[in-house]
């Protein structure tokens, strides 16, 4: 009877995904591009996309505008994703992690949710959230830990493992990540968190639209326009 129960449960679960993914999400302007269910908390900006099998947990509180998240992205302890930001698919986003000084690093022995302690001993979140800033491009495959800063404009590369906080505009790979070029030379990384563009208005987005694949044309204009 328990299991009978429990599939029960489970098909109204899958019933209401299938009713929100298909009946709700596409005639929303705010979720018609969202293929994921996402909890009802998080603040979301305009234009912002999801591919299928994106798993967000609870702790995420802000999705900026125009963010692409690809499928089967795992968002765990993560605070915030800014805008502009691109996500690959299969990236481990916010990966808690074990305590390593306890006599064992199985959660059965600090996490009430095992059932056997009553207090919990360790907590996943000690280490922080992580936050995503404007503009950061991470590759498929990538695995942020927990409490991990991306700076504005940085490239963490496919397949890397990152666990520390990224400078702005570095690109990093590796397992661990570690930096390995900078997008711009000091000079034009300064301007650009300057003017942070990434909250233009729309009006501005339409006058600078036709050089921004030219940084030096772009740094020029929005110099000239007093923004920096």
């Amino acid at each position: 009877m328990k299991r009978i129960n429990n599939y029960i449960k489970y098909l109204i679960v899958q019933i209401k995904i299938h009713i929100k993914l298909h009946l709700v999400y596409p005639y929303n302007p705010q979720y018609k591009s969202i293929k994921s269910i996402m909890p009802n908390k998080i603040k979301l900006g305009k234009g912002v996309k999801t591919d299928t099998g994106v798993n967000f947990s609870n702790h995420l509180e802000k999705i900026g505008d125009h963010v692409y998240i690809g499928q089967n992205t795992y968002i765990g302890y993560c605070k915030s994703i800014g805008n502009f930001s691109s996500i690959s698919f299969d990236v481990k986003l916010g990966i808690d992690s074990h305590p390593f000084h306890f006599v064992s690093t199985s959660a059965y022995f600090y996490s009430t949710k095992r059932g056997f302690v009553e207090n919990a001993l360790y907590k996943e979140e000690n280490r922080g959230l992580t936050e995503v800033g404007c503009d950061v491009m991470i590759g498929t495959q990538a695995m942020i830990l927990s409490g991990v800063k991306l700076g504005h404009g940085c490239i963490v590369a496919a397949g890397s493992l990152v666990n520390k906080n990224v400078p702005p505009y570095a690109i990093v790979r590796g397992s661990p990540a570690k930096v390995v070029a900078y997008r711009f030379d000091e000079e034009t990384i300064a301007k650009l968190l300057k003017s942070e563009w990434w909250n233009f208005t729309e009006t501005q987005y339409q006058k600078y639209k036709s050089i921004m694949c030219e940084i030096e044309k772009f740094v020029e204009e929005i110099e000239k326009d007093h923004v920096i």
